[in-house]
């Protein structure tokens, strides 16, 4: 199943804010913490799309843009 950019940067406004756009540097800025970040793998997980956080570096989801590009990587 294809799942849009759109509805990834859904996923990651949930639990980052509606006010960040693609660019946004969610570790920079503070927005990004642990529990957003489980939060943004386990509904990702639920679309099918599994990313390995032991494969990726913590740069890998410093904006929603770059998890956008590795979601796209590990999408089955």
């Amino acid at each position: 199943m294809y799942i849009t950019d759109e509805k990834i940067m859904e996923i990651i406004r949930k639990f980052c804010g509606e006010n960040i756009t693609a660019e946004t540097d969610l570790i920079a800025e503070e927005i990004l913490d642990s529990y957003a970040l489980i939060g943004i793998l386990s509904c990702l997980e639920e679309l099918g799309i599994s990313i390995d956080p032991a494969e990726e570096s913590i740069s890998a989801f410093s904006t929603p843009e770059k998890i956008i590009s590795a979601a796209r990587k590990y999408s089955r």
